[in-house]
């Protein structure tokens, strides 16, 4: 059985275009930037965040839970420009054996559409599987998030199932939301 706990901060994964580290407080702006797009928030269950301070407010607790061993959490940057993150990816939702994993991810739409969120997703799949020995990552998606689905679906993810209205936090109670699954 592996742990995450050897890997705050989370080790720095980088791709052919890519550097994916550790979010820190100085990603603030950004993360503001992620959580108030409306194209980014449309398919997340977050309300969007109101100003910088929200902001401030969930690196604070993603830097917590990253350090309670709960999830893994990189910004997206650009090698050229790594003190700016562009997205985030995350394994989180880690089962008690540390068997399986949930994948997240956002990125600013204008960096959408040019396969960034592909290659890191790749990376991160790469280390789960390789480093973290994990057996199966699931990804949760609205179904109207097409562009998310073919990411997911493009790394060797399948529909599994939707989520159950039980399942579902009150705010996507009116959307369908599917379990895509991957098995290493």
């Amino acid at each position: 059985m592996s742990s995450i706990a050897s890997y705050y901060p989370c080790p720095v994964l980088t791709t052919p275009r890519l550097v994916l580290r550790q979010l820190g407080l100085l990603d603030a702006a950004a993360i503001y930037q992620l959580h108030s797009d409306e194209q980014v928030i449309r398919y997340t269950n977050r309300n969007a965040a109101q100003s910088l301070a929200d902001a401030q407010h969930f690196v604070k607790l993603i830097i917590r839970g990253c350090k309670k061993d709960e999830w893994l959490y990189w910004a997206i940057t650009l090698p050229e420009t790594p003190a700016a993150a562009l997205g985030t990816i995350c394994l989180w939702n880690f089962s008690p054996d540390h068997q399986t994993a949930e994948l997240g991810y956002e990125l600013l739409p204008r960096f959408q559409g040019h396969g960034l969120m592909a290659e890191a997703v790749h990376r991160v799949l790469a280390f789960a599987r390789e480093t973290l020995h994990l057996q199966r990552v699931s990804a949760c998606v609205q179904a109207g998030n097409v562009p998310s689905i073919r990411v997911l679906q493009r790394q060797g993810f399948t529909f599994s199932r939707y989520l159950s209205a039980e399942e579902k936090p009150a705010e996507e109670q009116a959307v369908a939301v599917g379990v895509y699954e991957l098995v290493f």
